[in-house]
């Protein structure tokens, strides 16, 4: 994130974008003729606090991509010390059935010659001052050859994070991303760019991806669009593949802000085709106080459940993990 600045205390580091970009947006304001400086200006005063509404398509098993689509309407929003998305499912695939020696599963996925499929269902995350930590709910289904459902069960599990680890927010970032968004505190070190002023501006730049990815970003920004980035992909400089390639397309206006119609997410590192697809449906320039209060007690209710699974990342040996029973012995 850009760098700490002394009037004001980020929680544990946890480096909220919101408040930086709104600090940072003066400091830029005389280098506002640069792409870069232009990217930070719009993210400062555009981020510090919204709420976005959304329709989040993306493949219904991360790793078996035969097992078509999940559709999810999702709520994201900021405040100046915390952030808050939630998703919920309305729509997939249904769960197909695949035989024992299929390439993407192993003898654990089935159970007296049935095919059990977990798929992700909904999930709520949450970083403020107090609390790191995202809550999923998976369905699990047991499907026979013939294509018949024998037994779906659920499980919940909540992921916890020290307050100053990163991880917890990559969804968040990718959100702002696909809004064509946010990119500015991810770019580090020198910024190229070609000379035009008008029209779509490639740039390149070294930075960052996540809490450990260092390389460099290619944008592609609509100067005449809000300065939208209209592609984008991030090189570790460890490979010479991109991790993730962005696309945005449209443009939709609220309260004389712009942000994409629709982004594309797709990751080339992965041995199979993996794309996740963004519809933007509202964003306002508010917080949604009800929705922040209302996810902050919906974690606390997990918290206190004992049937929630729990993957603790806290450990500085690695994570720790408590595992619920497996769904043919519920």
């Amino acid at each position: 994130m850009c760098g700490a600045i002394a009037s004001i205390k980020l929680v544990g580091r946890m480096e909220i974008l919101f408040v930086a970009l709104a600090v940072s947006a003066s400091e830029v304001a005389a280098n506002d003729d640069t792409i870069l400086g232009r990217l930070q200006t719009v993210d400062a005063s555009v981020l510090s606090t919204l709420t976005l509404t959304f329709e989040r398509e993306s493949p219904a098993h991360s790793m078996l991509p035969d097992q078509g689509t999940t559709t999810m309407e999702c709520t994201m929003t900021t405040s100046k010390t915390a952030w808050a998305l939630e998703c919920q499912t309305t729509k997939q695939t249904p769960v197909i059935y695949r035989a024992p020696g299929t390439p993407g599963f192993q003898e654990i996925d089935y159970v007296d010659g049935n095919l059990i499929i977990w798929r992700l269902d909904a999930f709520k995350t949450l970083a403020d001052g107090s609390i790191n930590e995202t809550y999923y709910e998976h369905v699990g289904t047991i499907v026979a050859p013939s294509g018949l459902i024998v037994k779906q069960g659920k499980t919940a599990m909540r992921s916890v994070y020290n307050l100053s680890d990163p991880q917890n927010r990559h969804e968040m970032y990718r959100c702002l991303w696909a809004a064509g968004l946010g990119f500015s505190e991810n770019l580090k070190g020198e910024v190229e760019q070609e000379t035009s002023k008008k029209g779509v501006i490639p740039v390149r730049a070294t930075g960052s991806y996540g809490a450990s990815l260092h390389g460099t970003w290619e944008l592609n920004v609509d100067s005449d669009n809000g300065h939208l980035v209209r592609s984008a992909s991030f090189t570790s400089e460890r490979s010479d593949k991109p991790s993730i390639i962005l696309k945005t397309s449209g443009t939709k206006n609220f309260d004389n802000v712009q942000i994409a119609q629709e982004g594309r997410f797709e990751y080339p590192m992965l041995p199979h085709k993996d794309e996740t697809i963004l519809r933007f449906h509202r964003f306002t320039p508010n917080s949604d106080e009800n929705f922040l209060t209302r996810i902050r007690e919906d974690l606390k209710k997990a918290r206190a459940n004992d049937e929630v699974e729990l993957m603790d990342y806290r450990d500085p040996t690695g994570p720790i993990r408590t595992r619920n029973a497996p769904i043919d012995q519920r």
